[in-house]
Parts: C-alpha cells; structure tokens; sequence
C-alpha cells in the first residue's frame, strides 16, 4: 500500500468536495470544475437521488481519467490510509488493473485509477460512447451515464487558475 500523495492527494481532496457539490467554479452541463482548475466531474446523468448519483468521471487537466465511487463501494477500505495498488475494476466488462483509494470521514467514498494508457484508453472510450457504463468493483455493481467528455475537457481549457 503506498501513502496518498502528489496528483492522488489533489484528485481525493477534489473528489471528497465535488462528491457533495463543494467549491465548484464552473458547472457546464454537469460538468463541475474546482476552484483550482486541476479536475473536473462529470456527475453521472442518471441520478436518482440514491448513492449512485454520486457517481463521477474525475478528469485532471493533465488526462488522468478515474472514477468517484460513493460509500458503498468503501466497504473494503475503511481503516486504511493510501492507496492500493493491484485493484481491478470492470467497466462494460473489461477488467482493469487499477489503484484505488478512499476518502474517508462524512464524505466517504473511492477513487478509482486505471493504472495502464490502455486501461485509461479503454475507460475513455468506455464514457465518451454516451451511452450506460456498467462498472463492476469489490463485488458491488452501479451503472452510470456521464455527461459528454470533450465538455469536461472544454470547461479545463477555458478555466482560469488562481494566482
């Protein structure tokens, strides 16, 4: 297990405020940009108001892709502190090794990495196909419809980091 740090840190404290709405800047058909400008999330369009909703596509302004999982999905990680690497989760299917941390306290939940540019690939065309995803992790399965990506990439491009 390693310690959460550099691009995990920034990417769990986004993902722990933007789970619940906090500190975004822009909010461009569901997509929501930090005040920092360094990730954006496209919340999963078929909200229900269930944990499901919070479901998110967590895009940094460098192209790292993951995926915000809610609390349920913490089941295995309460009590550690890092990330762990050797995970796997499925999208539509296909198996990918990818690391994983949780963010704990009232805003509880995973993030989720592919760790290979073809597990990042595959996600990538996995949500730009605007259709369902079914994602499949430690044994729970949620199925999730994420806004139009290159909006996420546009909504990064146009924001202005702080001085």
């Amino acid at each position: 297990m390693n310690r959460v740090g550099g691009w995990w840190h920034a990417m769990l404290l986004s993902g722990s405020l933007m789970a619940f709405g906090i500190s975004a800047k822009t909010d461009e058909d569901n997509w929501f940009v930090v005040d920092t400008c360094d990730w954006a999330h496209g919340f999963n369009l078929d909200r229900d108001g269930g944990t499901d909703s919070q479901i998110s596509l967590v895009l940094s302004d460098q192209g790292v892709l993951a995926l915000s999982l809610p609390s349920r999905f913490a089941a295995g990680f309460r009590g550690t502190d890092g990330a762990v690497d050797d995970m796997v989760i499925t999208i539509n299917g296909v198996k990918l090794r990818s690391v994983a941390a949780y963010v704990s306290g009232k805003n509880e939940g995973v993030l989720v990495k592919p760790v290979s540019d073809d597990g990042q690939n595959f996600l990538l065309n996995a949500v730009h196909a605007s259709k369902k995803t079914d994602i499949i992790f430690q044994g729970r399965t949620a199925s999730a419809k994420f806004p139009e990506l290159q909006i996420g990439i546009d909504a990064l491009r146009k924001c202005k980091k702080p001085i």
